[in-house]
């Protein structure tokens, strides 16, 4: 099962942010065979995705979104996760939190 971001308690806000103009900010952005950029807090870099399906809600409510991942470390690998809307500020969290950190744009 997938799973939300460690760091969801600290960086939230009742403010959407805003991190420009190719920000992904609605479901209609997430497309499969799109890339997309992702920026995490903490990394010094941003990981490429390439949407695989389109979104979906899990059992609890949460919106993830299958996606290939280039590795950061191993050259011409990639990897298959989910990653969580609420944690890139696709969608906010269900207490209507929005991340502050995190961010996906179009490439």
């Amino acid at each position: 099962m997938p799973e939300t971001s460690e760091f969801t308690s600290y960086f939230v806000s009742n403010k959407r942010p805003y991190f420009g103009p190719k920000q992904v900010r609605t479901l209609k952005g997430i497309k499969p065979g799109r890339m997309l950029l992702g920026k995490m807090h903490g990394k010094p870099f941003h990981f490429i995705f390439i949407v695989r399906g389109k979104p979906f809600q899990d059992d609890n409510g949460n919106w993830f979104v299958p996606v290939s991942r280039k590795s950061v470390t191993e050259k011409g690998r990639w990897y298959s996760l989910e990653i969580s809307l609420s944690d890139y500020g696709v969608i906010p969290y269900k207490n209507g939190q929005w991340h502050t950190k995190n961010w996906l744009s179009r490439i």
